[in-house]
């Protein structure tokens, strides 16, 4: 142990408040005491759903699990969370927290009227199966429930801290889950669906609203912007796993509150200041590597809702028949050979039907492949007269209205058709 530890500090939130000191060398200068993760709010508040509360729990139930999720499951099983910072021995000198946790959906069992937080399905499954929780439950999520019934259980949340800190020791952490990933040469946009990330913003950021406010006088850590995702995190990639540049600036700020003397106007000035500067960085460090990236017109907005429109196309696809519907179209209008535009998700979906419908695809319009072909079809830069060849150039990119504007200006005379349209 650091000799020179003096801070002692304990947690209750996600992984982002842990890592905060874990990906610096000893801590940070910092004693963590007591740390707990993944109970919701919610749940920390409200019954058990278990059969027998404090009942015994087979260990075999958490084989391959470690000792940390082991524990924390106990304690939110039980709802002993907050007893869990009460006991043994002194406080820390600060609690810190966030409403990270509150992005998951709650469980709720009918039969024992309890609530737990959705997490680990594998442990779910081997609750029910040793009678630990009931078979039956409901999933709850956050943003449909009754305001009032919301804020009810996020006062008693509050309370329930108040009673272990005061305000002064009380640091609060805004979380929000990111949607763009670096391996520190390049910029991926996560994997996990656009939605996902933002309905994690919509669940943190209602709650985080309401707990400022309730706890109003406590420490906060605002989200700088800029913040990106690590393809090379520690604990693998996710949607709150950051580059290391923001944990610098999240101790940075915890360092600046605990080694402040209670002038509140200087540390609300040094913490925005520290932000300002952290967000000068991370648009230095990452701006050019998304800008190399990604199309120079695309922002992260356009991104996600480029993602949305695919996703609910491929979901008209699916449940709505139609691909009998395109296949109509096409000889309808006596459509027997065409060019893509934009070799996307909707292109390889095509790719395959019109093959079996020997409709002939003469080439395919892309400006970002180092190959000639794609799946033995000439691949056509966005600039080469070639492109001009095909009557019927259907678009498979989201941007569909100005890739039409684009063709026509490129003095394409044939028929175009949007992928819209095909349905």
């Amino acid at each position: 142990m650091n000799e020179n530890i003096e801070t002692t500090i304990d947690i209750l939130g996600c992984c982002v408040c842990r890592d905060t000191f874990g990906m610096h060398e000893g801590n940070g200068g910092y004693m963590v005491n007591k740390y707990v993760q993944i109970p919701s709010p919610i749940s920390l508040v409200t019954k058990s759903p278990c059969y027998k509360v404090g009942g015994e729990i087979k260990n075999d139930i958490f084989n391959n699990k470690s000792n940390f999720i082991k524990r924390c499951q106990i304690l939110e099983l039980n709802k002993k969370v907050f007893d869990y910072f009460r006991g043994g021995g002194e406080m820390s000198d600060y609690f810190i927290m966030d409403c990270a946790e509150s992005r998951k959906n709650i469980l709720y069992f009918p039969e024992t009227k309890g609530y737990f937080t959705e997490s680990h399905t594998d442990l779910l499954k081997k609750y029910i199966e040793n009678g630990v929780l009931p078979p039956k439950y409901k999933i709850i999520d956050i943003l449909e429930m009754d305001k009032k019934e919301l804020y009810q259980y996020l006062k008693e949340y509050c309370d329930n801290i108040l009673t272990l800190y005061d305000r002064q020791h009380i640091i609060l952490f805004e979380i929000r889950a990111v949607e763009f990933q670096t391996d520190g040469k390049t910029i991926e946009v996560s994997p996990t669906k656009p939605e996902v990330a933002k309905s994690y913003n919509d669940r943190m950021q209602l709650c985080f609203d309401y707990v400022k406010e309730y706890l109003k006088g406590c420490h906060i850590i605002e989200f700088p912007n800029g913040v990106v995702g690590d393809i090379n995190h520690k604990w693998g990639r996710a949607l709150l796993h950051y580059v290391q540049e923001y944990y610098d600036y999240a101790k940075q700020a915890v360092d600046i509150i605990t080694q402040n003397n209670g002038n509140d106007i200087e540390e609300e000035a040094e913490l925005k200041k520290l932000k300002l500067s952290y967000e000068k960085i991370f648009k230095e460090k990452y701006e050019d590597i998304l800008r190399t990236t990604l199309e120079s017109n695309r922002r992260e907005k356009q991104v996600a809702d480029k993602m949305i429109n695919y996703e609910k196309y491929f979901k008209k696809l699916l449940l709505e028949d139609s691909k009998e519907r395109i296949r109509k179209y096409l000889e309808d209008n006596h459509i027997k050979e065409c060019a893509f535009y934009g070799k996307t998700q909707i292109a390889y979906v095509y790719l395959s039907w019109f093959k079996k419908w020997n409709i002939k695809i003469l080439y395919v319009v892309e400006n970002h492949s180092k190959v000639s072909e794609w799946e033995g079809i000439p691949l056509v830069q966005r600039n080469d007269i070639n492109l001009l060849i095909s009557r019927n150039m259907i678009i498979c990119d989201a941007n569909d209205e100005a890739v039409k504007k684009k063709l026509r200006n490129f003095g394409y005379k044939g028929t175009i058709i949007s992928y819209k349209q095909l349905i």
